[in-house]
């Protein structure tokens, strides 16, 4: 069965239809761009996934159970990093934020230092641990929201925008980091309008237009058709002898970053 599935979900508020006869599975490491332009419906589908919101109609099932039954549960194994990261910051040093979700968790203290040791080495945030969280930058705080949700070893993250109000080295930072996060074992979703930042490193793609699924597959298959979905087209970049495909997807996406944002601030 699949890890995560959405069944024919509607949600209305009052007179608003924000999500109609969504129908879609995850399975377990997988890296999922959910793209769609603002307002087509992404906060309010994630929302549903971790039981955040319960939908009017269709049901959404964890491992096969109803999550209406499991909701407790899957907010241990499913991570949210919100837009606004410093909403979810609660320590107040580096060390204590990622050690708060452990030890919510009741763990023996040991393990609870094992995985701020671990979580703080894969986010590259050790040099940080004794400092004040806010006076971290942007991107280092969206890691710091990602640490904090890996030291609890969700079995998947769900990032809501997770490149809004960054600059080139914080765009930079946070994709270094999802994809460690990925490569460590744990199923990525990743919400976002801004696509063509983080297509490269995307399995798949799911677009939401008008509350609907508009696609849901390969990314290349969706390309001819993302002007028709308010998209930005991703930078394209071919493999070239002795470059890996990792490689090759950097280099298009900070090729994009710095025709679009520059080091130097200046825009296109």
């Amino acid at each position: 069965m699949p890890f995560l599935e959405v069944r024919n979900i509607s949600q209305q508020f009052e007179s608003v239809a924000a999500l109609t006869g969504v129908s879609l599975t995850f399975e377990e490491r997988e890296f999922v761009v959910l793209a769609g332009r603002s307002g087509s419906g992404k906060t309010v589908l994630i929302r549903h996934l971790n039981g955040l919101l319960a939908p009017t109609s269709g049901e959404i099932l964890l491992e096969g159970r109803s999550m209406a039954k499991v909701h407790s549960r899957a907010r241990t194994i499913i991570g949210m990093v919100f837009q606004e990261p410093e909403h979810q910051i609660v320590g107040q040093t580096v060390e204590e934020d990622v050690a708060f979700g452990p030890r919510n968790l009741r763990l023996e203290q040991p393990e609870v230092t094992a995985r701020v040791d671990r979580a703080l080495e894969l986010f590259e945030l050790q040099g940080k641990r004794h400092s004040d969280p806010r006076t971290l930058s942007g991107g280092e705080r969206r890691r710091l929201a990602l640490a904090g949700v890996f030291a609890m070893k969700p079995r998947l993250v769900i990032c809501d925008e997770p490149f809004s109000n960054l600059d080139y080295p914080g765009v930079v930072d946070v994709l270094g980091a999802l994809t460690a996060l990925n490569e460590s074992g744990c199923g990525i979703i990743v919400v976002t309008h801004e696509v063509e930042k983080v297509l490269a490193h995307a399995t798949r793609l799911i677009v939401l237009n008008e509350g609907r699924v508009a696609y849901d597959g390969e990314a290349s298959g969706a390309i001819p058709r993302f002007a028709e979905w308010g998209l930005r087209p991703p930078v394209t970049q071919e493999v070239r002898s002795g470059e890996t495909r990792a490689d090759a997807d950097l280099v298009a996406t900070l090729t994009w970053l710095t025709t679009t944002n520059p080091p130097d601030g200046t825009g296109r």
